[in-house]
């Protein structure tokens, strides 16, 4: 009668609630209770988690970070063990980013492509720090129609699509429209596509995506003046996206940094 009482004192938890592609979840024994993650997602996340306990030895120090590997299960992050004739608790939360903390270095020498068809010409309405929507961001805006093909910059795997709206203004309260694509490279960095039209996304979550490759259409959804792509390369962490400058090949140069203002025509390399 003694074990079923303990137990029941020691069941006593709600988790956290969550609908996003990492879910933790434990496990427990008669003393012990493991906490572990599984991701959905087609990159790695960064798991921060924090642990309270009451009459338990725990594995570490909290709050603590944990890359779970991309498309994984019961990846073990904690483990609580209770002290023998006492009653005991726990509870956790946690938050999560995409990508694996410990990569925050940009390979400077990838030279990527413009964002748009070979052969095709569009002006850098806004640059690296513009002074609109840009300031403290290394982020381009090139000016198109709605509906030009947008290719990917660089190699990798679609990690995130939006394309369920057509609204758009320019004021604060219309960013949550904007439909894009996000893409996970080689060296941990992601690749943002964003204003994208109404449906138009030609790649799904989990999708290859090669160097060149048509992955969507242009728009003028979320906080927008007007129609044209938003492109932007930046690291993950708990507060915000680092954003980071990038080399494109051009006809122009051989590669080179973009200068707001000028036409750029798109020459693809792998």
């Amino acid at each position: 009668m003694k074990t079923i009482l303990f137990l029941m004192l020691t069941l006593w938890f709600t988790p956290p609630e969550n609908k996003g592609p990492v879910q933790l979840y434990a496990e427990k024994s008669e003393l012990e209770v493991r906490l572990y993650a599984d991701n959905e997602g087609p990159c790695p996340y960064t798991v921060v988690l924090d642990v309270t306990v009451r009459n338990m030895n725990i594995d570490g120090n909290y709050p603590k970070r944990i890359v779970v590997p991309a498309n994984s299960k019961k990846v073990l992050v904690s483990t609580m063990r209770g002290r023998k004739n006492r009653t005991w608790k726990y509870s956790y939360g946690y938050s999560y980013f995409k990508g694996d903390y410990r990569n925050n270095w940009h390979n400077e020498a990838y030279i990527y492509n413009l964002p748009f068809e070979e052969g095709k010409s569009y002006t850098l309405s806004q640059g690296y720090n513009g002074k609109f929507t840009h300031r403290g961001k290394e982020a381009l805006d090139f000016s198109m129609p709605e509906g030009t093909k947008i290719c990917a910059a660089r190699e990798g795997v679609v990690v995130e699509v939006k394309e369920d709206s057509r609204r758009g203004c320019p004021r604060e309260s219309c960013k949550k429209y904007g439909n894009y694509i996000t893409i996970y490279h080689a060296d941990g960095s992601f690749g943002e596509y964003y204003h994208l039209e109404k449906n138009g996304a030609k790649v799904k979550v989990g999708d290859r995506v090669e160097k060149g490759e048509v992955i969507g259409y242009s728009g003028n959804t979320g906080m927008s003046s007007g129609p044209h792509l938003h492109f932007m390369v930046y690291f993950e962490s708990e507060d915000d996206k680092n954003t980071v400058k990038t080399q494109f090949w051009t006809s122009e140069t051989t590669h080179q940094y973009l200068r707001e203002g000028e036409k750029y025509t798109a020459v693809h390399k792998k």
